[in-house]
């Protein structure tokens, strides 16, 4: 069976295809006059007459989408291997 695995002509997702159904859903949403879910937990948050764990919930489940996760970044030093550290001493001019 030679010739299986790898990629082949027009197979997979076309591109856009899962952005175009998110548009249409988003916008089929806000014609409604309804608010998008970020906007509820945003409001749900903000109100100062709502139990405070779930203000706390609607805070936790909004974060992700409006501040980035940063990534995880690992220093190594030349070629990978251990950062050296060179301390330097400079002593004050002799007058």
């Amino acid at each position: 069976m030679a010739g299986t695995g790898g990629a082949r002509p027009g197979a997979g997702r076309k591109p856009g295809s899962a952005a175009k159904i998110d548009n249409e859903l988003r916008q089929r949403a806000l014609k409604g006059g309804t608010e998008t879910p970020l906007e509820y937990m945003l409001r749900v948050m903000c109100d100062v007459t709502a139990d405070i764990s779930r203000r706390d919930h609607m805070a936790i489940s909004a974060a992700p989408y409006l501040h980035a996760k940063l990534a995880n970044v690992q220093h190594t030093g030349e070629g990978g291997g251990n950062i050296v550290v060179q301390l330097l001493q400079f002593s004050e001019p002799e007058e």
